[in-house]
């Protein structure tokens, strides 16, 4: 991705304004990098990269095609790795679901490091899918394409993107999503005990609440007016602090909770503006249904994880932006799969 930033920045001239306004950026984040020197990281700049590369990959036409015909193809690598997984042994492209209590349900990674960011890429290849196809674009074998992305997203047993395809189906197939929720409440009674412990399971909620006890000693008892301000320089906190608490990790489970301990009250408070400004945009251009999702996944989803330090994260934000300067315009083309 930086490399990809590099090429773009050397190939494109600049908008003065925008320049100084990085370089703002980049002042605010090295104050808080040295002012936390000894237990800075390097990682605080990433999302600069991440977002220069959002900003500045949507000028190319193609950009919305490579992106979703190479997440539709790592989506269908993801489910035979999945069904690979069942018939022959274990791979490392799948994670077994024993952290819900049911280890012999398989959950597909694929190439990314977490269930998580899989999802992600199925979500947004989705998206670009639906964008497309009310733009007026329709790809052959459309319907299957949308049932692998669909199935690939059932598959990860994610409930934060569980929701997102609900919501998905709620605007886009709305017969569709009746219907499904009629089934879904059949199996569920036949199913109780089953379905209690694999989607109403708390403990990994309880336990999302356990990974926050260092971040609020670290950042409610311990931090000084500079780290409230403008953050810790770090997105993990300190093995010292994190020690005495039951996980003895100071990996932060909550987004938001992350983009405070890391960046302050400051650096929250500009995320919270820029992503309301992005949903408004997307809004004005796009209508209520991207706006809706767009505010679910920067707002709600990262309170139960956060890819702020992933590349997956800032390839849906691309998708959003994108929205935000392009109107939904239908066209009459066609796109074959060949």
């Amino acid at each position: 991705m930086a490399g990809l930033v590099f090429l773009i920045l050397f190939y494109n001239s600049y908008n003065f304004h925008y320049f100084i306004l990085f370089l703002l950026v980049l002042l605010y984040l090295l104050i808080a990098f040295i002012f936390n020197l000894s237990n800075s990281s390097f990682i605080i700049f990433f999302p600069v990269i991440g977002v220069l590369f959002s900003i500045n990959i949507i000028k190319y036409p193609l950009y919305l095609n490579y992106i979703f015909w190479g997440t539709l193809l790592h989506i269908i690598l993801g489910i035979f790795l999945v069904f690979s997984s069942y018939l022959s042994e274990m791979n490392n492209f799948v994670h077994p679901l024993y952290d819900k209590g049911v280890p012999f349900l398989h959950a597909p990674k694929g190439f990314t490091s977490t269930v998580q960011t899989f999802t992600t890429l199925c979500v947004l290849c989705l998206l670009i899918y639906y964008y497309k196809l009310d733009n007026g674009i329709k790809y052959r074998f459309g319907k299957t394409i949308y049932l692998l992305i669909s199935l690939a997203i059932v598959f990860t047993f994610n409930r934060n993107y569980l929701v997102v395809l609900f919501i998905i189906y709620f605007f886009k197939e709305k017969r569709f999503f009746y219907f499904l929720l009629s089934c879904l409440f059949a199996i569920y009674i036949t199913f109780f005990d089953f379905f209690n412990k694999l989607i109403l399971n708390t403990s990994t909620l309880s336990s999302r609440g356990r990974l926050l006890e260092a971040f609020r000693e670290a950042f409610f008892e311990r931090a000084n007016i500079f780290q409230y301000t403008l953050g810790h320089g770090n997105n993990i906190v300190d093995q010292s602090i994190a020690i005495h608490t039951y996980y003895k990790t100071g990996y932060i489970e909550n987004g938001l909770s992350v983009l405070i301990f890391t960046y302050g009250g400051l650096g929250f408070l500009i995320y919270i503006c820029l992503i309301t400004f992005l949903i408004y945009k997307v809004y004005k251009k796009n209508g209520l249904f991207y706006a809706f999702v767009c505010g679910y996944i920067f707002f709600i989803a990262q309170q139960f994880t956060h890819e702020f330090f992933s590349t997956s994260f800032y390839l849906m934000l691309s998708f959003f932006i994108y929205l935000s300067t392009n109107s939904n315009v239908k066209e009459n083309n066609s796109v074959s799969l060949t």
